[in-house]
């Protein structure tokens, strides 16, 4: 069973948690960036880039986004695998191959 991550029990992150998830209900709750689907439910805030790549944006406001559950339950099954090969883009070709 996986152990619960300390940095999502921090005060910081709860307090900055909450300001990200009001400034997106300010914005009239957009839908989710990655499937363009309503938001239902409580929204995620999610880290644009994985923590475990870059722990120095792990508390940067410009590097968190409000998302859905399952997009960001489909994000975190696909960082956690490191056999994974390069994100294919809508044209069926490797992002960044052109």
């Amino acid at each position: 069973m996986k152990q619960a991550d300390p940095f999502y029990s921090s005060p910081a992150w709860h307090k900055l948690r909450s300001k990200v998830r009001a400034n997106w209900r300010r914005a009239g709750s957009p839908p989710c960036p990655d499937c363009k689907q309503p938001i239902t439910g409580v929204p995620v805030v999610d880290h644009i880039i994985a923590r475990r790549k870059r722990p120095d944006l792990a508390l940067a406001e410009a590097n968190l986004r409000v998302i859905c559950h399952p997009c960001n339950s489909r994000k975190g099954h696909w960082e956690d695998r490191d056999d994974r090969g390069p994100e294919i883009g809508i044209d069926g070709f490797p992002d960044g191959w052109r």
